[in-house]
């Protein structure tokens, strides 16, 4: 098949193979964290504080993120992002097996996940096109999808199904597990060039950098004033930032924090009913952004529109990427042509489809 001719090349077999290992334990970690938190707290405060400290960090560092990886190396640094977050939920892992979690220990970890977050999601979007040669390009970002649609549908049920039968610890413990995989499979690429072949693509880059210490952050702030310019200069990104950052804020972010309560205090539900629910939005997502695909009258910017009166819930994707595949060559266009460096265009592509 077409699609995955991508993995005959070791480098992205080996990228796609941690990062959908790692998604699939994003996906169990969140309900079992849900489902700890209703069951500890019973607050729904509580369960939006978790939101808000996991997502606020990433929003402040998404664009440092995008600058720093076009600085410094970006396989070290998911490297080093899978190795800090796999510690981080083994922290949690140990301490909700002792019994000893504490909500304020949930809200630390999520802090430090966002952080993380912030800076290796835009080096995982730059490292796609630097490890594929251009001819994988399709099968790649095909199975990046693919990766992402079939967690979304497996992980809610899976997740639910482990913490009714064993409990939360060992749910946290995979998602523990599946970083540290997602680690070793980008280890070899440590040993490659890549970093190399980065830093060559960077090298009429480099002047500035090997000055001083202050040179280095002007050109930090620069790129950074690039990226904003990058977004006023292009009405309908930032248009369609604003409208889904509301659209998240108002309505799939209350979901996210009610959907348990509802589930366990108004139906008399367990976490079972939870997970189905969840693989069920995601199912509703791929049939909604595949009914989009084949609208003709959906053109270069209609599918934003058109996506919030079926966005349906889905932690994974939110609801942009219903219209991904409609805008996805356009907006490559707009930003492809772009001065800003490669990290500050994929930072882009992600604050709005992520």
């Amino acid at each position: 098949m077409n699609v995955l001719r991508s993995l005959r090349h070791r480098p992205f077999a080996l990228l796609w193979t941690g990062q959908t290992t790692s998604r699939l334990g994003d996906s169990l970690y969140r309900i079992a964290l849900s489902w700890w938190v209703l069951e500890k707290t019973g607050s729904a405060v509580a369960m939006g504080t978790v939101l808000v400290f996991s997502q606020v960090p990433m929003l402040i560092f998404l664009l440092v993120g995008g600058v720093v990886v076009d600085r410094l190396p970006r396989i070290r640094i998911m490297f080093s992002s899978d190795l800090l977050s796999g510690l981080v939920i083994t922290f949690v892992t140990v301490f909700s097996w002792l019994n000893l979690l504490q909500i304020w220990h949930i809200y630390i970890a999520s802090m430090i996940f966002g952080f993380v977050e912030a800076f290796f999601f835009p080096a995982y979007q730059a490292v796609i096109p630097q490890i594929t040669p251009s001819e994988l390009f399709v099968s790649a970002n095909s199975l990046n999808g693919l990766s992402q649609r079939v967690t979304g549908i497996v992980g809610p049920a899976l997740g639910a199904t482990l913490v009714a039968v064993s409990g939360t610890s060992l749910t946290f413990g995979l998602d523990a597990l599946s970083f540290f995989i997602s680690a070793l499979c980008v280890l070899p690429m440590l040993r490659s060039n890549l970093d190399k072949v980065q830093r060559q693509e960077n090298a009429l880059d480099t002047v500035v950098r090997q000055g001083s210490a202050k040179d280095a952050l002007e050109q930090g702030f620069k790129d950074l004033r690039e990226g904003f310019k990058l977004v006023k200069t292009i009405p309908w990104i930032w248009i369609t930032i604003l409208l889904f950052g509301f659209v998240n804020i108002m309505e799939a972010s209350p979901r996210a924090v009610a959907m348990p309560f509802l589930i366990k205090e108004d139906l008399g539900a367990d976490v079972k009913l939870l997970g189905i629910l969840g693989s069920a939005a995601s199912l509703g997502f791929v049939v909604g952004m595949l009914w989009l695909v084949e609208l003709s009258f959906c053109g270069r910017y209609g599918c934003g529109v058109i996506a919030i009166c079926i966005q349906t819930s889905h932690p994974d994707f939110d609801c942009i990427h219903v219209c991904e595949w409609n805008v996805h060559l356009c907006l490559r266009s707009d930003l492809d042509s772009h001065p800003a460096g490669n990290g500050s265009r994929q930072n882009a592509w992600t604050s709005v489809f992520d």
